[in-house]
Parts: structure tokens; C-alpha cells; sequence
């Protein structure tokens, strides 16, 4: 896909479990997650003090869904391993706020100081860009950088997970970024 010029081949939301994807779940993840990691050691450092006011983005962190549907989403710490993303229990969007030295190579840790976290797939609708078929494939994808006094106070870092959700096993796949 290049800049929607012709079409379209990638929408956002997840995919369920089957490799599909409904309107509805397109729409409710048509936009970004950003969160930083000082809103995480903010909520951290004052869950349980009186008055606390819980930072939006912690509170709207798209861990999972209530119901378990879809899965996990964005990268959480399960404190009391409920299986499920609920800040006023204590769990959080992880970053790796206690330095554990977590593995950070598989998306399941939020990196940088600031981070914009999103989710696309490609079983959406029809590939009006390439006219090519749907492989089944999401992508989760986080944006992030650092708060520095150096070169990577103005660097910015992609990583991008990315899941075949389809019952066909693919033998060579090849990825680009322009």
C-alpha cells in the first residue's frame, strides 16, 4: 500500500481470533494511543491516595475488553493476572517503570518515555489499493521516543508486531517500509 493514492488494503482494529474484524471494532480503534511513561509512574506512585484522578490516557489504555473478546491489544501489566486491563486495580500500560529489564523485542513492553500505540489489519474491507487478497494478517504497531539532552531527544523509534491470524501458513513473506 503507498499513500492511498488509488485505494486501500490496511484498516485499523484488531483482528478476532477466527481472522476477522468487524465495522464496529474498525471504528473503535480508528485512532492512536499515546501515553507517557511519567503518567504511568504518576498513576503508580498515587492509585489509593484520596482524590486520586486517574490520567485519561492510563484510564483509556486499550489493554483488552471487559468481555475477553479480541484479546490482549495494547502492551499491560496484569498485577493480579485477572487476565484483564483494569487500572483501578493496580495494572498499568508496561513500560518497564521498576527497570526489571524486561524483553522488549516482541512488543509487549511500551518503550521510550512517550509512546503512540495502534493496531491495523488488512481483513477489513476490499484491497482497493493493490486488488491483491486479504492475507489475515494484524499489526501492532508503536511509535515512540525519549526525553533527553542528546541526538535521541529528536529520534523517533517504530516497531511493528505483526500476526498471522489466518489458518494459511506462509513460506516467504517480505516487508518494506518506504
Amino acid at each position: 500500500m503507498t499513500y492511498r493514492q488509488t485505494g486501500v488494503d490496511f484498516w485499523s482494529g484488531p483482528l478476532n481470533q477466527w481472522g476477522e474484524v468487524s465495522e464496529l471494532d474498525c471504528d473503535e480503534f480508528d485512532k492512536f494511543f499515546t501515553i507517557t511513561r511519567y503518567d504511568v509512574a504518576y498513576h503508580l506512585e498515587n492509585l489509593g491516595t484520596p482524590d486520586y484522578v486517574m490520567p485519561t490516557a492510563v484510564a483509556e489504555w486499550p489493554g483488552n475488553r471487559p468481555d475477553g473478546t479480541l484479546g490482549q491489544f495494547a502492551p499491560y501489566r496484569d498485577v493480579n493476572d485477572d487476565g484483564f486491563y483494569d487500572p483501578w486495580t493496580g495494572d498499568y500500560p508496561n513500560f518497564d517503570i521498576y527497570n526489571e529489564g524486561l524483553d522488549c523485542s516482541h512488543g509487549e513492553v511500551l518503550m521510550g518515555d512517550q509512546v503512540t500505540w495502534w493496531v491495523f489489519n488488512d481483513m477489513g474491507n476490499v484491497h482497493s489499493e493493490t486488488s491483491g487478497p486479504a492475507l489475515g494478517i494484524e499489526v501492532k504497531a508503536q511509535a515512540y521516543v525519549y526525553d533527553t539532552n542528546d541526538v535521541l531527544d529528536v529520534t523517533s523509534f517504530y516497531q511493528f508486531t505483526i500476526q498471522n491470524k489466518s489458518n494459511d501458513n506462509f513460506s516467504e513473506v517480505y516487508l518494506c517500509l518506504l
